[in-house]
């Protein structure tokens, strides 16, 4: 007995028997096969585990758009059913390219009374997987939120999962309707000959030498584990006709979907049909999948090199005939197919004594309306830096001012000169400075309303747009008598007037009167312009004072490195631009905005204000100089202040690279951070000149975005969740913070 249990083929017989029955059960065997045949398929999926995983994207907010899904702005059952309806179409999607690509290998499924409902559910091991995970870690996040209902990580898991079932249901309902099975294709006896005994004698089909497709055992749709019923070589044409009456179907419905869907794009303006940004995704996913599966289905083996090719040709195509879906400057007058001259003659000819003496008299003039309406003979002057970061940054930026406006009782707005800064920073800053213009009390200004309005998400309908962009042709708007395509940066400036109920069709002009007499701040934008590396400074007043150029000897002149747009469009009404397109240039964070193409030659693409300086500081400090005698005798106190959504001491990280991926990635991520920090090297140099040339008269304080949890900061994103909110909010409070609230509260006291 004892001999025989420690016969090794006694023990391992069950074992592997077990493996074999494994190995070639159907689940398994299409999971296998797809991992091997359709690799970027299964790549989607490995994609989506990772972003729910948190393991991509993190500092980018990607993982908390399918945890945190937003619909209209809330996250409840709703929002989370939409993301559910389009996870359940990216499912079915990979379902039809894998039935249509590999059904007909599988001939035992005509015998089936639902050929494509049996082949789903073998072919749903991954699938099944991955909206477990979902549900598991959705349900996490949700449970861990703050301030939320007990009951809502159950409703929203619910809405999911019904989202989900809503759209197999219809799914089933389509394919029950359509689909034929074997006993109404060939008649009932055909089946019944399937198992008579005397049939032994025909070779059967399926049982060849293991492949791919060689398969014992399946799931029926009972969910019993069934044995295969042989099918004969000489049946095979007969069970071809079912499968095919099937694929056919399927083929249909991929049809029906992407119709129904780019539809969808028509109505992109209307809240209700601006879905979560995951969901968007997930369209996309789906349609990417039935495209794989479509030319993988007519080349077969030649699949992938014609992939590649159309994907090439596309590009091409897309370089040559000007179908490339170009983002323009709204409101900018310019003759159809009329270039402005961008080259180093005009570059230096903004440097003209002329220009240079027209800019200095106009802003000597602002200098003091600005002081008389302080009625102050030396009054503080503030200068407000403030840094990129998307809604982290903007809401930080509208908080700080709120707060600095609250202890100083509406005294630092007051004395608020110049503001500038790089994207999300100044979006809160200029939806302050609204606030400034349209003249708010205090208390109107200090409302909470200001917070949620610069804080709502904007995410959702650039990514419905993204989505959706690929599948429709072009719809186009009028703005200013000037025809567009509604686009990404369309999209984005809608829904930001949308969100704060300002900028309405307003323009850069429409501010040149309050900033000149010196009721507002006055607001410099500065894109970078990608050609060149340049600032474009754009304003509704005469900066051409920013592009001095200096001869340091007979041989050597400074680099001038700024371009003004009222010099650069001086003949086409440079004013008429939108403020929102102002704003969307100085905040084109890549790949979630498209560049701004200027009608120039060569054309000029605009980037994010953050790509050379991130926090103005050079801006700033270049006013400074310009004007320094006037800061000297003019004024008591000049007071910069950086806003800035992250910390500047940061934890010095230990590089650590211990494998071949590691290696590469830190090349990436160890390049980005040391441009970050030699950002701030260099503009604390800048602020050392300055400081030198105007001693005790510079106050140089900053205010920062310190999380409460020093390893989860707010994400870098124009989506944030409700608990990332908070975490901006309470860092108000933070000690580093207050001692520069009441080191500036003193100042004003005085």
């Amino acid at each position: 007995m004892i001999s025989s249990i420690l016969n090794k083929r006694y023990w391992l017989a069950p074992i592997k028997k077990l493996f074999v029955d494994l190995y070639f059960f159907l689940p398994t065997r299409l999971l296998a096969s797809q991992i091997r045949r359709y690799p970027l398929a299964i790549l989607l999926w490995l994609f989506l585990f990772g972003i729910v995983g948190q393991y991509f994207l993190v500092s980018l907010g990607g993982p908390y758009l399918f945890l945190d899904p937003e619909y209209q702005g809330k996250v409840n059952f709703l929002s989370t059913f939409w993301v559910g309806i389009f996870l359940g179409a990216f499912t079915v999607s990979y379902h039809l390219t894998n039935y249509i690509l590999d059904g007909s290998k599988f001939y035992f499924l005509a015998t089936q009374r639902k050929p494509f409902l049996t082949f789903c559910l073998n072919n749903s091991l991954l699938p099944g997987i991955f909206w477990i995970y979902y549900m598991y870690q959705l349900f996490n996040f949700q449970y861990k939120q703050s301030d939320i209902h007990y009951l809502s990580p159950y409703f929203t898991v619910l809405g999911l999962f019904l989202g989900g079932i809503l759209w197999i249901l219809f799914v089933a309902g389509y394919f029950q309707l359509t689909n034929q099975n074997a006993e109404k294709i060939l008649g009932k006896r055909l089946i019944e000959d399937l198992s008579d005994p005397l049939g032994v004698a025909r070779r059967p089909f399926l049982y060849k030498k293991p492949s791919d497709f060689y398969v014992r055992t399946f799931l029926s749709i009972r969910l019993k584990k069934v044995q295969v019923t042989p099918i004969y070589e000489d049946d095979k044409k007969k069970f071809l006709k079912v499968l095919s009456q099937n694929h056919n179907n399927a083929l249909i419905f991929e049809i029906l979907v992407f119709l129904l869907l780019s539809l969808l794009a028509f109505f992109a303006e209307k809240p209700s049909v601006q879905i979560p940004a995951a969901a968007s995704y997930l369209m996309l996913f789906s349609f990417l999948m039935m495209f794989y599966g479509a030319v993988l289905f007519w080349f077969r083996k030649m699949g992938i090199i014609v992939l590649l090719l159309i994907l090439l040709f596309v590009f091409w195509f897309r370089d040559i005939s000007g179908w490339k879906p170009t983002s323009y400057a709204f409101g900018l007058k310019l003759p159809e197919n009329q270039k402005v001259i961008y080259d180093y003659r005009f570059i230096h000819s903004q440097s003209d004594s002329l220009k240079l003496q027209q800019s200095f008299e106009e802003h000597k003039q602002r200098f003091f309306a600005w002081k008389n309406k302080l009625k102050n003979e030396k009054p503080n002057l503030v200068i407000v830096c403030t840094s990129g970061g998307g809604t982290r940054s903007a809401l930080w930026t509208v908080s700080c001012l709120q707060y600095l406006d609250s202890i100083t009782h509406n005294q630092f707005s007051n004395h608020i000169y110049l503001i500038t800064g790089a994207s999300g920073g100044m979006i809160g800053a200029s939806y302050y400075r609204e606030m400034l213009f349209y003249n708010y009390s205090l208390a109107q200004k200090l409302h909470p309303i200001h917070k949620i309005n610069i804080s709502k998400d904007i995410l959702n309908r650039i990514s419905f747009s993204m989505a959706t962009q690929l599948l429709t042709l072009p719809l186009y708007v009028q703005i200013k008598n000037q025809t567009y395509r509604k686009e990404r940066g369309y999209h984005f400036e809608h829904q930001l007037v949308y969100n704060t109920d300002f900028w309405k069709n307003k323009t850069i002009g429409d501010y040149y009167q309050a900033e000149k007499s010196g009721q507002i701040p006055m607001l410099i934008f500065t894109p970078t312009i990608v050609n060149d590396g340049r600032k474009l400074l754009i304003s509704p007043m005469n900066n051409a004072i920013f592009c001095q150029r200096f001869p340091f000897n007979s041989l050597y002149y400074n680099e001038i490195p700024f371009i003004e747009w009222k010099q650069l469009f001086q003949n086409y009404e440079p004013d008429s631009l939108l403020m929102t397109t102002a704003i969307r240039m100085n905040a084109t964070f890549p790949y979630v905005l498209p560049n701004v193409e200027l009608p120039t030659q060569p054309a000029l693409e605009i980037m994010d204000a953050g790509l050379t300086d991130n926090f103005g500081t050079i801006t700033a400090t270049t006013f400074i100089l310009r004007f320094l005698q006037y800061f000297r005798n003019e004024f008591n106190q000049i007071i910069l202040l950086q806003i800035r959504d992250t910390k500047q001491e940061e934890k010095i990280e230990n590089i650590e690279k211990k494998t071949l991926l590691s290696d590469l990635l830190a090349v990436l991520s160890d390049s980005y951070n040391s441009i970050a920090n030699n950002g701030d090297y260099m503009n604390d140099l800048l602020l050392e000149s300055v400081r030198y040339l105007l001693k005790e008269q510079l106050q140089v304080f900053e205010l920062q975005y310190i999380p409460t949890n020093e390893y989860h900061s707010a994400s870098l994103s124009f989506h944030l969740t409700e608990q990332e909110k908070n975490d901006i909010l309470k860092a108000i409070q933070a000690p580093e913070n207050q001692k520069v609230f009441q080191k500036i509260d003193k100042i004003f006291q005085k």
